[in-house]
């Protein structure tokens, strides 16, 4: 929600780019771990457990992160660069948040982003599972965690210069980077197929995996660039993916209120696909049919994802002469985040 609201509609691509370099250091941290760990296991079939001390690292962390965010200044005290209020005073209740939710229901732009939402996690059981946890051995998947991690980082940062591009209207940038989106999307799914024709399984109790060669080593250079640049593209999608929706929520209200809704329900949405996926996997549904779904589901968003970005409003003046209408009275006490 913060990350939506409290930026003007021209730094919107800036804001969510920080936040998710943020967001994806514990990831590439994660998998830097694991390539420690492993590394002078490259034949093992067996992934080192980590220390205990790994997780009282990890709880204290968190533990730290929930107490920073108490440190937070009220939305209502923060005031944009150009006079605008990030959040004016709203009073609600239980009730009121409850029928707001429900209401999200039946709101064109939630509908319309539904199948975005679903989607945007629902490949992780086959990316992480069915091809870094299949094709390779556990120092390369350590390797790979990491680049997959740092695409995302670079791939948002590069994208955020068209979400904040002043030279197209809103309408346009959001056009532009879901064409760009479907494009490197489709390509992805697409040179997984060609490999996913390979192999049906990976290593399993009674009998190795059936991909050609075996695990893939880091170090054996032939094999490994194609599936870790792929495994890289992967990262660069999901970024893109997630980065849109968004941007899209982030520019069809400066309504903090309603943002915070509209956010808990992508979330919400995201969770419901990825239980789902994760349930496929521990069905042992087949990795071929597992793709298929996802890149079907990939290509269901899209037209809907359209509709959403082409109806955005070119401008949104009236709402914010609304909020510099209420903003001439500055309370003493706001944080100017300009």
């Amino acid at each position: 929600m913060v990350t939506m609201s409290y930026p003007r509609h021209d730094e919107k691509g800036r804001y969510i780019s920080v936040f998710w370099a943020i967001f994806n250091c514990g990831g590439f941290i994660g998998g830097a771990v694991l390539f420690a760990l492993n590394y002078n296991l490259d034949k093992a079939k067996v992934i080192a457990p980590i220390p205990e001390v790994g997780y009282i690292v990890f709880v204290m962390m968190e533990s730290i992160g929930a107490l920073c965010a108490l440190f937070l200044v009220p939305p209502v005290q923060v005031v944009r660069g150009d006079g605008t209020y990030a959040m004016l005073e709203q009073d609600t209740d239980a009730r009121t948040e409850l029928s707001g939710v429900l209401q999200l229901f039946k709101d064109r732009w939630a509908l319309s982003l539904f199948p975005m939402c679903v989607s945007s996690n629902f490949f992780y059981t086959y990316q992480w599972d069915g091809f870094n946890g299949t094709l390779f051995n556990p120092r390369t998947r350590g390797f790979n965690t990491m680049v997959y991690w740092v695409s995302q980082m670079t791939a948002v940062y590069a994208i955020s210069f068209l979400y904040d591009c002043k030279l197209f209207s809103r309408r346009k940038r959001g056009i532009l980077s879901l064409v760009l989106f479907a494009v490197l999307a489709n390509a992805m799914w697409g040179c997984t197929f060609i490999i996913q024709l390979r192999y049906t399984h990976g290593q399993l109790e009674e009998k190795p995996t059936d991909y050609p060669g075996g695990p893939i080593d880091l170090t054996q250079v032939q094999r490994a660039v194609g599936p870790i640049v792929l495994f890289s593209a992967m990262g660069i999608v999901d970024a893109l993916q997630q980065s849109l929706a968004y941007w899209l929520l982030g520019v069809i209200t400066d309504d903090a209120l309603m943002l915070s809704r509209y956010a808990g329900f992508y979330k919400s949405m995201q969770s419901l696909g990825a239980a789902i996926a994760w349930q496929l996997g521990a069905l042992s549904t087949p990795l071929m049919y597992q793709l298929v779904i996802n890149w079907g589901l990939l290509n269901l968003a899209i037209p809907f994802t359209l509709y959403f970005a082409y109806n955005i409003a070119v401008d949104f003046e009236e709402e914010l002469n609304k909020k510099r209408a209420a903003a001439i009275d500055l309370p003493m006490n706001f944080i100017d985040i300009s």
